[in-house]
């Protein structure tokens, strides 16, 4: 081939399979016209097209299902190197309890001393244009504040 528009090999031979499956289904398609006469054959041929696309949706399935296996042994490993590095320990209790203290070692975070201080401007001047804004605009229940005419 001299044209391969995927950098990963097997995501290449994947589609040139599915391309082929797809034509070769394409192809059959002709034979539920009435070219064909005998029942028997469109049935058999029936049973072809629906093999055909069980095995490609098999074949798709399998090596997604591949795939997250693989992504999520490698996440689970350089899981594992992160517990390790930010202390936490195995529990006695087993895999749960270290499942989640994995969990605690990637989503937690020690803020830092500029990005609270960075936190603290920001809620200052917030409710600096806040209050600055109340001054200056008159309340918007001032129409039920005014005394009503009385005839």
């Amino acid at each position: 081939m001299e044209f391969k528009p995927f950098s990963d090999p097997l995501v290449q031979k994947l589609e040139v399979f599915n391309e082929l499956v797809g034509l070769s289904m394409t192809n059959l398609l002709f034979c539920f016209t009435d070219l064909i006469h005998d029942e028997e054959m469109n049935y058999a041929v029936g049973y072809i097209f629906i093999g055909l696309l069980v095995f490609n949706i098999c074949t798709h399935l399998y090596f997604m299902f591949r795939g997250i296996c693989i992504n999520m042994r490698t996440m689970w490993k350089r899981n594992e190197l992160l517990v390790e590095q930010k202390g936490f320990t195995k529990a006695k209790s087993g895999r749960c309890t270290f499942f989640w203290n994995t969990l605690k070692a990637c989503f937690s975070r020690k803020k830092t001393d500029e990005e609270e201080s960075a936190k603290s401007k920001a809620e200052e001047e917030k409710s600096q244009v806040e209050n600055k804004n109340e001054s200056e605009s008159p309340s918007k229940n001032s129409i039920f504040e005014r005394p009503i005419p009385r005839p």
